[in-house]
């Protein structure tokens, strides 16, 4: 049996007419024409291999081990850095070769060594090089490929949102399939205390800013719209420990959304992603179910954004729920 690479060998060599020629013109054509596909497959698969080697052998193994000594130092959860020893023995190298890893790469900036502790760290150099492509980020193409996944798994519109001033704008989007579906527009703008995506800005913002946004009011859209400082504190607690947020047709009667924060490379929130489908087929229980969903594409978005999960939130997360808290307390109180 012929793999695909021999076949596609034989078929462009061959041709339709020389196959009908070989089995009609020769005593036992079938058979010469089945072992002269043998051979064309035979070489299609030779070549492959001669390919995958020479692909192979164009890797320098000391570049590649120095690239490995960078992300083990970029990764590594020691804020003082590595010795030596340590290094080595984290990367199985020996500590002659990995000294001059260590040399060259420090005389360029990349790393840096501590002359009293001689540990080794990440150096400023890397984050010249960092920069330059995070400059170059675009947002919307980056997150496209995972708005598509989730648009096609939920079938549902799928927005990406930013935030401008005291409402979230979107500046991508992809319409769901069902046949009842909701439909928006890019550069849409809308409240971000009675929606979704707004309320994944106000959970993860400094408190002061959120606050900024929040004083200005939040007067009823529709019967189900968050409309006290209490209540909004406690929902935003609740976002911050889910990891995601929901909009209970509080902007829109018979609509139903769930966002959830896409961080930049230094942790900040710079997007969310929304969607909207419905109530009618948006029971409680598919609305955690897709605010699962929304929290992974928007993670995968922040990962190709240069985030990493390892960066902490908890600070704000303790001071909003300190400060709803305080809230409550007072409430009772009076």
């Amino acid at each position: 049996m012929l793999d695909s690479a021999g076949n596609r060998a034989y078929d462009a060599f061959i041709g339709q007419h020389v196959h009908f020629l070989v089995i009609c013109a020769f005593p036992g054509g079938g058979m010469l024409l089945s072992r002269m596909k043998s051979a064309w497959g035979g070489r299609a698969n030779a070549m492959t291999m001669m390919y995958e080697k020479q692909e192979s052998e164009l890797i320098l193994s000391t570049l590649d081990k120095g690239l490995h000594v960078l992300e083990t130092l970029a990764q590594i959860d020691h804020p003082d850095g590595l010795s030596l020893t340590e290094l080595s023995h984290v990367l199985g190298m020996h500590r002659t070769t990995l000294l001059r890893i260590l040399t060259t790469l420090q005389a360029r900036g990349f790393i840096s060594r501590d002359r009293t502790t001689d540990r080794y760290q990440i150096g400023i150099r890397m984050l010249a090089l960092s920069s330059a492509l995070l400059c170059r980020l675009d947002i919307r193409q980056i997150a496209r490929p995972a708005l598509k996944a989730l648009s096609a798994d939920t079938q549902e519109l799928v927005h990406l949102v930013v935030l401008d001033g005291g409402a979230v704008v979107t500046i991508e989007r992809l319409e769901g399939t069902h046949t009842l579906s909701l439909r928006t527009e890019l550069g849409e703008r809308r409240p971000a205390y009675c929606t979704a995506s707004g309320k994944v800005f106000l959970a993860y913002l400094p408190p002061a800013e959120a606050e900024a946004i929040l004083v200005q009011g939040m007067p009823a859209v529709t019967m189900r719209t968050i409309t006290t400082r209490e209540a909004m504190d406690q929902q935003l607690a609740e976002v911050m420990r889910r990891g995601y947020a929901w909009d209970d047709e509080e902007r829109v009667e018979g609509v139903r959304c769930v966002a959830a924060p896409v961080f930049g490379h230094e942790g900040d929130v710079i997007a969310a992603v929304s969607l909207a489908c419905p109530s009618l087929r948006t029971p409680s229980e598919r609305v955690w179910i897709l605010g699962e969903r929304v929290k992974e594409a928007a993670m995968a978005i922040s990962q190709s954004m240069g985030y990493s999960d390892l960066v902490p939130h908890l600070p704000r997360a303790v001071e909003r729920k300190s400060r709803t808290r305080k809230t409550t307390a007072e409430s009772n109180s009076h």
